[in-house]
């Protein structure tokens, strides 16, 4: 079995809004990651600049897909279904030729031989894999690989259900929904269990025990059986100690010592001067801006906003590539593109569409997505397949499905299980989509 794990991929929804501060050029390469083509995969890579929309991407040949979506690397051949399939390179492309395989039973003829997990495990072969032992599963028509135990870090070998005792620690392997998990707890010792003495925090600490920790002080709670290390107070850049919900003043600022889930954070408010405090004399923003004094911040102009007692820093309009300032709120039209300055929950962003020209405006004509895809056109990029829509006076990019690690397809809000034991599950997201990976249950 397993410890369970999440991986997420995701990519902007709409690539026509550019959104934030930071506009620098980027590399999107997926090292490993494959595109799906008509029969074949790709390597696929892209370098994109948002500032001035410019990309560029590249592709390398790497093997073909058969039916059932086996991949085949170049110069290869493999046998599926009575079928023998061969990868051959076809310029930019990959052509995947087949011929009967005399040698293995046709269609009609009923084979009694058990298929090879993954293409290379028998029937009842068992797997190393990390943490887990797992098991060949086949039959002459399906296979799939299952976890059948856990592993101890002295590489005892635990069933399913079952637990054992090492260098001080019991370990218990536990079937769960998407497979197994090792559970660990430490012993107590001899003398523990025959005086009730607690154990050590982390080794080292003993109960009641507090120690330093960056910027909070810890505590070590334990028993006989159990211990574990609690955050119970900050600790201020003097070195001043907070309790947790108490605050302080040290050199100009207010330190509050905030309780959280995970255990505490700090945080910190300039206090007010004693020149403010006569004076009413409004504070520096950032040390060095005064209130109401604006300033160019990338594609953005921000303004100082502050008080006797507080500062902030706020966007009040956009800035175009040629620097024409467009209020937040408002639009302008520059170099054939409409740029729209757009109030968002931490600020505000630029949204960029291509102005339709007068042969789009007379005919109908719709627009290019990115000046280069057709309406309704689809196209991979990365983990992700996209959709161009596009009127003759504005287009969008969006994604509309996600690609497992092999190039299978998967729509939004469906899940699809590759190689018998991953489930990949695509998430639509307010950032555009997620993909979920996760091990499938068994039985």
């Amino acid at each position: 079995m397993f410890l369970p794990y999440t991986v997420l991929f995701t990519f902007p929804l709409l690539v026509s809004s550019l959104g934030g501060e930071d506009l620098a050029p980027y590399i999107e390469c997926h090292e490993g990651n494959y595109r799906l083509g008509d029969e074949y995969v790709v390597e696929y890579c892209k370098e994109f600049n948002p500032g001035n929309g410019a990309s560029k991407e590249w592709t390398n040949v790497k093997a073909c897909l058969t039916p059932q979506k086996t991949r085949i690397a170049i110069g290869k051949s493999a046998t599926e279904n009575g079928l023998e399939y061969s990868c051959v390179k076809n310029g930019h492309k990959a052509k995947l030729e087949k011929k009967e395989n005399k040698a293995i039973p046709l269609r009609g003829k009923r084979s009694t031989e058990n298929l090879l997990c993954k293409g290379q495990y028998k029937n009842g072969e068992r797997i190393d894999s990390g943490n887990f032992i797992k098991e060949c599963k086949s039959t002459p028509t399906s296979w799939s690989i299952v976890i059948v135990a856990c592993v101890t870090p002295g590489k005892k070998e635990i069933a399913i259900g079952s637990s054992a005792v090492e260098e001080g620690f019991e370990y218990k392997c536990i079937k769960t929904e998407n497979g197994a998990r090792i559970e660990t707890t430490p012993c107590p010792t001899e003398k523990q269990e025959n005086t009730g003495e607690n154990q050590l925090c982390d080794g080292k600490y003993k109960n009641g025990e507090r120690f330093n920790s960056g910027n909070f002080i810890k505590e070590c709670k334990s028993t006989p059986t159990s211990w574990s290390l609690v955050i119970v107070s900050c600790v201020t850049p003097g070195k001043k100690e907070i309790a947790i919900g108490s605050s302080a003043i040290e050199e100009g600022f207010e330190y509050k010592c905030i309780k959280t889930e995970n255990g505490a954070r700090i945080e910190t408010t300039p206090c007010p001067t004693e020149n403010e405090n006569t004076t009413g004399e409004s504070q520096l923003c950032d040390g060095k801006y005064k209130n109401g004094e604006r300033f160019n911040f990338g594609n953005f102009i921000k303004e100082c906003k502050s008080t006797p007692t507080s500062w902030s820093l706020v966007i009040v309009s956009c800035v175009t590539p040629g620097k024409k300032e467009i209020a937040i709120g408002s639009s302008a039209i520059e170099e054939g593109f409409e740029y729209k300055c757009i109030k968002t929950g931490n600020g505000a962003r630029i949204e960029t569409t291509r102005c339709a020209t007068s042969t789009n405006e007379n005919t109908g004509v719709n627009m290019l997505c990115d000046g280069q895809y057709k309406n309704g056109e689809k196209f991979t990029s990365g983990n992700f397949m996209k959709q161009c829509t596009s009127t003759p006076t504005s287009w969008s990019i969006e994604i509309v499905a996600c690609l497992t690690p092999e190039r299978n397809e998967i729509m939004l809000g469906e899940s699809a299980v590759e190689g018998g034991e991953i489930r990949y599950s695509c998430i639509k997201t307010n950032a555009g989509a997620s993909m979920k990976r996760e091990h499938a249950s068994f039985g």
